[in-house]
């Protein structure tokens, strides 16, 4: 056989006790149920690994299913789900995956899609070949006989919601193959003709029927169980239908000796149970399974021998049948006290309006012995009395009594007496009901108002709180527990052996901790319960932490905090999955993740902050990264460059992030699209431009990546013009300006050289060496020898002549700035000759920038020939008409004496006066 197909049969189921076929006695059983809102859970499959006692025929399931195909594809039809109500069946598990729509004209492999088509008639156009055949949500209204022999092969057949009202004697005639049949949600009202004797005869191979919800009003007195039908089903191993009032399953059920589990729950069907006699389920003795779940049954009618029947009964369903009551249901469980019974689900059983109740040895003693799993949810619970412990079964490896009223009381001190529990569920939740419309049921004579209040004294002698786990306590189950505390120090037994500790939706606001004792734990939920702190001490007592998960909190400030707080998970060296989807981060101290060397997945989703920059690059194990709905535009250099070096690969999510895609993100988005660590098809990632639009991506970048491209090397064109424009603009004016500034840039640097050198006798302030520095051009060096130097000394002038005076191996501009330094006044012996000497020019601009920076007057012209204005130049102009001239006298071309010495006398006064 190609495939199983059985898609609507497991539509809206939540897969009841899938019970493992290879039972063995290994005592490391698993009890991994779990159960959502009236109903037996998906993952049962690992529920009762060693529970001998469940089901003896778990084996011949198996070898019934090699004989029924001729092909010899092995499938599984030992597998046993629940429909959303909890009904338990028992339906081949398919081993192929198939597509969601498939017309009718269509098939795939050997299975056909025809449903949701509007069809009236069975199609007679299909390959004889198929074996799944889907013609749910038609409006098939008759099957005539024989209407199936075009598909002898067939195996699985869903005629779910169609307009069936009766069927022929012959509608299933050819179908020898058949193991599951769905015929849920038609007309097919359990009256008289509507299911003739013989119909089910051709399904020798029938291993589930579906008839529920076809009996709207299951009290109608002409209803009732078409019993000698169903006696031919002769294979038939899960039986789901409706409940009828005042009903009794008569003999032809008797004859149905493969049946072992029904399902009359009313939670996808209809069941009206309110009247039960104690011949009910006189002629199912061969049940394993019943599910009785949703059927009104109240308190006045459920007789005392009610299940005394059932002596094969391993698993019992009579969750939300609120008006039962416990006077009633232990009146009834009392014939199944020394039964094979291995699961029990009572959840509310008893008016939410009720007063609280205690557990006491009433309710417990009428367990039965073999009980491993206990399900006793919404049922007003408030305390165990310290007996209960004792006489519970001692196999229960599984306990949910979520959603009751408990109290914190010393009664949890006997937990420990559960030696065989693994998994023990606190958790709120439940089933919503209606407002009521009439005053509802209570329960009576039970009331905690005439109890005394249990003891609180559960702290030790040192003031730890201190409770004794049971043993082999795998999981403990809190969530939705309207808890409310601060978590502070809390110690257990250090033997105990619990993994999974789940404490979500709560109310946490802080948690200081420490937890001592859990030194096996590897799962911790602390989701949305408002944790606003974390203490540096509450990591600091679990070593072998493998996940924690923190979602949907608030630790935003928390996060963005810098000090001690960075780290606060440094102590958790296994850690390997880190969540914090939504907890309103904004910034991550970059040493936040310290310390978790061995992390393989960071979820940090639906948060706020848009820089993704701490350090990760101790985290070699890295698998996967989510940062998905956040404000993330791209990721640093130093987080690109460690994602690279993962060699074994690793996951990041970016969808929905704010993206920027622009030329500074330029780098980052040709990395993510060449990068192995981002899904190819970039579905649902984001783009944002610089004008603020967006668009998704739809194309992997590709169209993005060009126009950037070009648009960015547009962009490098223009830059690098206007770059050099404006490296040229500054330099034109840095050479401006250093050249409007050239004599004092000059004199600067030379002050600046000279005074870096160590001046043996340096000058007192207001003195100087020397009264006059000459300066002139060389062509006049015999006037100044012969006249000027002559003059000036002998009237007691003490010279420093340009070129006679100079330090040997200085610089000559260094000894022009020393020269005029140290010179009370400058000399300057104006000649054509001395307009043409560099030197004799920049002595005269050293002069006057030591004019303008010491504040004293320096500058002296001599002006020895007479030059026009427009020979002289502005600059030396402008100092010849801002400082002090004397024109040297001449007489016609002849020298006269008392003339020249009349001039020498006067310059050397005025030289030294000035």
């Amino acid at each position: 056989m190609d495939t199983l197909f059985a898609k609507k049969a497991l539509q809206g189921k939540k897969g009841l006790n899938k019970l493992k076929q290879n039972i063995n006695t290994d005592d490391s059983m698993e009890l991994t149920k779990e159960h959502d809102e009236g109903s037996l859970h998906d993952d049962a499959d690992s529920l009762l690994n060693g529970a001998d006692s469940l089901h003896d025929d778990a084996d011949s399931l198996h070898d019934d299913a090699d004989s029924l195909h001729d092909d010899g594809d092995a499938f599984d039809v030992g597998d046993m789900f629940s429909d959303s109500d909890g009904a338990p069946n028992f339906v081949p598990r398919a081993k192929l995956h198939f597509q969601n729509h498939i017309t009718c004209n269509r098939c795939v492999l050997t299975t056909c899609h025809c449903e949701n088509l509007a069809l009236n008639l069975v199609p007679q156009h299909l390959s004889s070949a198929i074996t799944a055949l889907d013609l749910s949500h038609n409006d098939i209204g008759t099957l005539p006989n024989k209407t199936f022999c075009v598909y002898p092969k067939l195996q699985f057949l869903i005629l779910e919601e169609n307009k069936l009202s009766r069927l022929e004697v012959d509608s299933f005639w050819c179908l020898s193959k058949l193991v599951y049949l769905n015929l849920k949600s038609n007309q097919l009202k359990m009256v008289h003709g509507a299911y003739p004797k013989g119909v089910f005869s051709p399904l020798v191979s029938l291993l589930v029927l579906h008839i529920q919800h076809n009996n709207p009003n299951a009290t109608y007195p002409g209803y009732d169980y078409p019993g000698d039908a169903l006696a031919e089903l002769k294979s038939l191993r899960g039986l789901n239908m409706d409940g009828l009032n005042n009903k009794t399953f008569g003999p032809g059920f008797g004859n149905m000796t493969s049946l072992r589990s029904l399902s009359l729950s009313g939670l996808e069907g209809f069941c009206k149970l309110v009247d039960l006699s104690d011949e009910t389920f006189e002629f199912l003795s061969h049940l394993r399974v019943l599910n009785i779940s949703s059927c009104w049954i109240t308190d006045k009618h459920l007789p005392r021998g009610i299940f005394a029947p059932l002596k094969q009964l391993s698993i019992l369903d009579v969750q939300n049948n609120f008006l039962i009551g416990f006077k009633s249901f232990r009146r009834a469980m009392a014939s199944l006290k020394n039964s094979s019974l291995t699961v029990l689900i009572a959840n509310n059983i008893v008016s939410q309006y009720s007063h609280s109740l205690p557990v006491d040895e009433l309710i417990v003693d009428i367990l039965p012995k073999t009980l491993v799993y206990l399900e006793a949810r919404g049922n007003c619970f408030e305390y165990l009395k310290p007996e209960v412990f004792s006489i519970l079964p001692k196999g229960l490896r599984y306990i949910d009594v979520g959603s009751n009223r408990f109290v914190f009381g010393e009664y949890l001190q006997n937990l420990s007496q559960l030696e065989h529990l693994e998994i023990l569920k606190l958790n709120g939740g439940g089933v919503p009901t209606e407002v009521p419309r009439t005053y509802p049921h209570q329960a009576r004579g039970m009331s905690l108002l005439n109890i005394d209040s249990p003891s609180q004294k559960l702290m030790s002698e040192d003031g730890d709180l201190n409770l004794q786990l049971p043993p082999k306590l795998k999981i403990i189950d809190l969530s939705v527990a309207t808890l409310k505390y601060v978590l502070s120090r809390l110690v257990v037994n250090s033997s105990n052996d619990v993994e999974q500790l789940i404490l979500s939706n709560n109310y946490f606001p802080i948690i200081s901790g420490p937890f001592i004792g859990f030194n096996k734990l590897q799962i911790l939920d602390l989701s949305q319960s408002s944790i606003g702190d974390i203490s540096l001490t509450f990591f600091e007592n679990f070593p072998v932490l493998e996940t924690l998960i923190l979602d949907y909190n608030k630790l935003g400030d928390f996060f963005a905090s810098r000090g001690k707080r960075m780290h606060v998970f440094e102590k958790l060296k296994n850690l390997k999955h880190l969540f914090l989807n939504d907890n309103g981060l904004t910034i991550l101290a970059r040493k936040i993740f310290n310390g978790l060397d061995s992390l393989e997945t960071l979820y940090l989703g639906w948060n706020s902050n848009w820089l993704f920059d701490v350090t990760i690059s101790h985290m070699r194990n890295l698998r996967r990264l989510n940062l998905a709905h956040t404000e993330v535009t791209g990721l640093p250099r130093h987080i690109r460059d460690h994602i690279d070096s993962l060699k074994n690969g690793i996951e990041v999510d970016l969808s929905h992030c704010p993206l920027h895609c622009d030329c500074e993100n330029l780098d980052f988005l040709k990395w993510m699209v060449r990068s192995t660590a981002f899904d190819g098809s970039f579905r649902d990632y984001l783009c944002f431009y610089d004008d603020a639009t967006f668009q998704n991506i739809t194309d992997q970048f590709a169209g993005t990546l060009r126009f950037l491209e070009r648009r960015c090397a547009e962009n490098s064109t223009l830059f690098l013009i206007v770059l050099s424009t404006t490296l040229c603009l500054l330099c034109f004016v840095m050479g401006g300006v250093a050249y409007r500034f050239r004599w004092k840039l000059r004199y600067l640097y030379y002050m600046a050289y000279r005074n870096s050198r160590k001046n043996e006798n340096p000058l007192q302030p207001g003195t100087s060496k020397y009264d006059v520095f000459i300066s002139y051009a060389s062509q006049d060096e015999a006037f100044v020898i012969n006249e000027v130097m002559k003059e000036l000394s002998a009237r007691g002038l003490k010279l420093h002549v340009h070129g006679r005076d100079f330090a040997v191996g200085e610089y000559i501009a260094s000894n022009i700035i020393t020269a005029i330094h140290e010179s009370r006044r400058t000399l300057v012996v104006l000649t054509r000759r001395l307009l043409a000497s560099k030197w004799c020019t920049y002595e005269l601009q050293m002069a006057n920038m030591e004019s303008v920076h010491t504040g004293r007057q320096v500058l002296v012209f001599l002006l020895k020939e007479a030059i026009p204005s427009r020979d002289l130049g502005t600059d030396l102009l402008y100092h010849i008409r801002n400082n002090t001239y004397i024109l040297y006298p001449q007489a016609d071309g002849v020298t006269d004496a008392r003339l020249i010495g009349a001039f020498w006398d006067k310059l050397a006064t005025d030289l030294a006066r000035l």
